[in-house]
Formats: C-alpha cells, sequence, structure tokens
C-alpha cells in the first residue's frame, strides 16, 4: 500500500489470486498495516554459585610449623596437600563464577506464535549458548508456529490474566513483548473499493475493517500490555524489551482509523507505562514489517517518528527479531527508545549491528501526544 506518499509492500492477502485478482494495490489506508498483520498475543545476571571447599585434616596437622614440616615427611606431605587443595579451591571458585557469568539468559517471548514472534524465538534458540528460550503462546494451535521448540519451551498463557502472565515469567531474566491487536478485514467491502481501483477511480475509498471480542486495541495494546509490565515487575525481571510501532506521536495517523481501534495511541500508553516502571527497558518502533530475509538491508534509527518523513519507512521482521536479540545483551540499548526501518534492498550496505546507531541518538521524547498523563495513570 502507500503510506503517506510513500510505496510499501503489500501483505500477502492483498496480493493473493482469487481474493484480489492479482492486482497490486496502492491506497493510503493500507499504510503500515503490515507492521501487524497476524501477530500473535501475545535482574540481568547476577548468579552468584558459593564453593565450599572444606577440607578436615588431623588434628596434629592443623598447626605445622616449616620445621616440623621439614623433619617430618607426613607432616611436610600433609602440608603440601593442605596448600594443593587451597588452590583446587580457588581454582573451583573462579570456574564456578565464570560458568554463572556465561550461564545463558531466559528469555520468554510473548506473542511467539506470531510472525514477528516467532522470529524473535527463533533467533534466541540459534543462540543457545547465550540464551535459553521459552514461547508464551494463546494456544496449542498457535504454539504449533513454533516447531523448533522443545515441549517445555512453550507456555501457554493469556496477556488478560495477569496470573498466569505471573506463572510464566517466574525464574527468567528478560521478556520480549511482542503482542498487538490484529484488525481483520470485513471483505464485502472490499468489492468496491477494487472496482474503483480498477476504473481508475481517483477516490477509490477505502475498505472497512473490525477487531475481535476482546482483540480491541485497548485490550491487547493497552490493558494486555500493561499486565505484562506488572508481572514482569513482580516477578523480579531485569530487562523488557517491547516492540511497538511508529506513529505514536501522531493522533491523527490512518492506523488510527483502522476498526475505531486508536491502536497506536494505546500502544504509546503502554509505552509510557513501562518507562516509569522503573525495569530496565528497549522499546523499538519498526516500519511496516516485511516478510523478507533479513541482513540483507542497511539499517536507519530514529526518534520521535522522525523516520517517517524519510523515502523509506519498511523493515525485515528478521531484522526486528535480531535487534530484539542485540537489545538483550548490549548495555547501549539500556533504557532507549527508538524508531527503526531500513533502505531498499541494495542500496547501501546491510547493517551488522545497529548498536552503534543507538548510541548516537538522544533521548525519546514521551510528552509529545503523551497518552499516560491523560488519566493519571501511574506505574
Amino acid at each position: 500500500g502507500k503510506r503517506g506518499g510513500h510505496v510499501l509492500e503489500c501483505p500477502q492477502w492483498i496480493t493473493s489470486s482469487g481474493r484480489t485478482g492479482g492486482h497490486r494495490w496502492q491506497a493510503s489506508w493500507m499504510q503500515g498495516l503490515s507492521s501487524w498483520g497476524r501477530v500473535s498475543y501475545g535482574e540481568a545476571l547476577n548468579h552468584s554459585t558459593k564453593v565450599s571447599s572444606t577440607v578436615t585434616l588431623p588434628q596434629s596437622s592443623r598447626r605445622v610449623s616449616s620445621g616440623q614440616a621439614h623433619r617430618n615427611p607426613f607432616l611436610r606431605r600433609t602440608s603440601d596437600t593442605r596448600r594443593s587443595l587451597h588452590l583446587k579451591g580457588a581454582k573451583a571458585r573462579k570456574l564456578s563464577v565464570m560458568a554463572s557469568e556465561t550461564k545463558a539468559q531466559s528469555v520468554l517471548v510473548t506473542g511467539a506464535g506470531g510472525r514477528t514472534g516467532r522470529l524473535v524465538f527463533k533467533a534466541l534458540k540459534e543462540r543457545s549458548g547465550t540464551f535459553k528460550a521459552f514461547g508464551l503462546v494463546r494456544s496449542e494451535k498457535s504454539a504449533k508456529n513454533l516447531p523448533q521448540a522443545k515441549e517445555d519451551e512453550i507456555v501457554l498463557g493469556d496477556v488478560a490474566k495477569k496470573d498466569s502472565l505471573l506463572q510464566a515469567m517466574r525464574g527468567k531474566d528478560a521478556v520480549v513483548i511482542v503482542t498487538s491487536a490484529v484488525p481483520k478485514i470485513n471483505y464485502p467491502s472490499l468489492v468496491p473499493v477494487l472496482f474503483k481501483k480498477l476504473i481508475r477511480n481517483p477516490n477509490p475509498g477505502m475498505p472497512s475493517f473490525s477487531f475481535e471480542s476482546n482483540g480491541e486495541p485497548e485490550k491487547v495494546d493497552w490493558l494486555g500490555q500493561k499486565n505484562q509490565i506488572d508481572a514482569a515487575k513482580e516477578a523480579g525481571i531485569a530487562k523488557v524489551v517491547l516492540v511497538s510501532s511508529m506513529g505514536g506521536t501522531q493522533t491523527d495517523n490512518m492506523l488510527n482509523k483502522i476498526g475505531n481501534g486508536n491502536i497506536l495511541l494505546w500502544k504509546r500508553k503502554a509505552e509510557e507505562y513501562l518507562v516509569r516502571s522503573g525495569i530496565d527497558y528497549t522499546i523499538i518502533h519498526p516500519g511496516g514489517l516485511q516478510d523478507t530475509p533479513g541482513n540483507e538491508r542497511e539499517l536507519l534509527v530514529g526518534v520521535d517518528d522522525s523516520l517517517l518523513s524519510s523515502q523509506t519507512r519498511s523493515i525485515s521482521r528478521e531484522d526486528v527479531a535480531r535487534v530484539c536479540v542485540e537489545a538483550l545483551t548490549s548495555p547501549a540499548f539500556k533504557n532507549r527508545s527508538f524508531d527503526i526501518a531500513s533502505k531498499k534492498k541494495g542500496d547501501g550496505n546491510p547493517t551488522p549491528s545497529v548498536e552503534p546507531l543507538v548510541k548516537s541518538l538522544p533521548p525519546y521524547d514521551y510528552s509529545i501526544n503523551s497518552q499516560l498523563d491523560r488519566e493519571g495513570v501511574s506505574a
């Protein structure tokens, strides 16, 4: 579709044969819709292992002078043994500390059954030496989207039920939130729009959208994410990475009109709630999400929706997933909120890491179009 005058890749269902006749769809109401198409609802490591190497020696060998040890071979051997045990104990403690420092982070991905969430889960699984991944899904059907997951790595939960979230988060080190409300197109309303498009009517209009019951943006993107943040805080989670969306500074953004959901406003409210929670956070605002390979494009970052005026404002879901993983390992992402998009493939060089880009960014300004202050909600 077209978003603010710039062409984005259309979601698969727009170009699929049999629904639109294969015609390419370019309409302003499609701006950024792919950024949440079919996404399911969905203390840094501080392990201190104490090693006890207590050795009980014969009473006669507890106080041994150097002269005694020199004259008595048994005492000399005993003294040597004590020194050896001491060195081995120190080495064991050092090795234990090293092991604790390299222990894999336990990370829960919520919304793991969605098209972006499953890629975050997969990216974590690919770094099993660094992370132990768990995926939170709403149903066993959603769990089928994680074929690489072991049975004990899948957790059933509901963002509307804080108790289930709290149970899923206990014992975890970090949480990546990739849940979002999903608008559904009312297909009969698409017919007249397509017809006007075929006859080149300059004002084809737009089809209508709706949200499932209990799947509205207010319940999923605000209350559901608030539940996740509250549960994370109560469970002692050290880091939360939240995948949101660009456009939160704009009340009149077209995405807010879809299904009359005001989705970006509810997302922004949840972001502000996380910022004020006291938890170490990273908030990522991707542009229109594309189902294309990652690591192939130059990435762009910004704050306060500055990228909305750029020529390209889309990004591969795989690139978003790897940025989520990077945010879990680099201190440069601590308490950062930023927008991210990519250039067209072949335009510039692929970006191996966004850490240097994030370091150069100014703080994100949540006083712009603040939603949390309107109702005086506090974390």
